[in-house]
């Protein structure tokens, strides 16, 4: 069961529970129809708010996934994601954009507590540098804005270089799409994108 359905079950379940054990509350359901229409509205709520272009990715290919939201802090990064979900920071995946001269955008998965070489990741591609792209050619390329990128549901074609490290983990959390909006998945989900496995950590 999805996150988005186990709300919804748990929103109708406690209703329900109240109109059979609590029958001299029965009244306050038909005396007003509005209890009902806010657990509908509240779930249409959560379905709009969470259903990004990387949840329709995951759900489209029959990921298991499950999602956590939290309050999203300017520059509060991995480490913030590793806190709020009480979590491992080396299992927080970071979802980082860079541009290489004459090279289209590419995508880099990197652990919440490592950091990329970029020497080393320049090497790797043929490139003579390569540097994080800024923000405006990076939402044009992702579709996401930053601390909301997503490997996954990007609307253009984009390489994506994982850590390989990465593929040893249980599990691993990453972001859905949208500030203060993260997935937990196995690795190996990550297979589903056009990936080179290499190993660009900064030593």
């Amino acid at each position: 069961m999805s996150f988005l359905e186990r709300q919804f079950f748990l929103y109708f379940h406690n209703f329900s529970h109240m109109l059979i054990s609590k029958p001299s509350q029965r009244h306050l359901f038909f005396k007003s129809k509005l209890v009902f229409c806010w657990l509908i509205l509240n779930f249409a709520f959560i379905l709009f708010d969470v259903m990004t272009n990387a949840i329709r990715f995951l759900k489209e290919h029959n990921v298991e996934f499950e999602v956590f939201t939290y309050d999203y802090q300017l520059k509060g990064g991995a480490r913030q994601t590793a806190e709020e979900l009480n979590v491992p920071l080396h299992n927080v995946v970071k979802t980082l954009v860079f541009c290489a001269p004459e090279l289209d955008p590419f995508l880099v998965l990197m652990h919440g507590d490592l950091e990329v070489s970029e020497k080393e990741l320049a090497r790797i591609i043929g490139a003579k540098e390569v540097q994080p792209c800024d923000q405006k050619t990076a939402k044009k390329w992702t579709g996401y804005v930053f601390g909301g990128t997503s490997p996954f549901g990007v609307p253009r074609k984009m390489k994506v270089y994982i850590q390989n490290s990465i593929f040893e983990l249980d599990e691993i959390y990453i972001n859905g799409g949208k500030q203060g909006l993260i997935v937990k998945i196995k690795p190996d989900v990550l297979k589903l994108l056009d990936y080179v496995s290499v190993d660009v950590k900064r030593r």
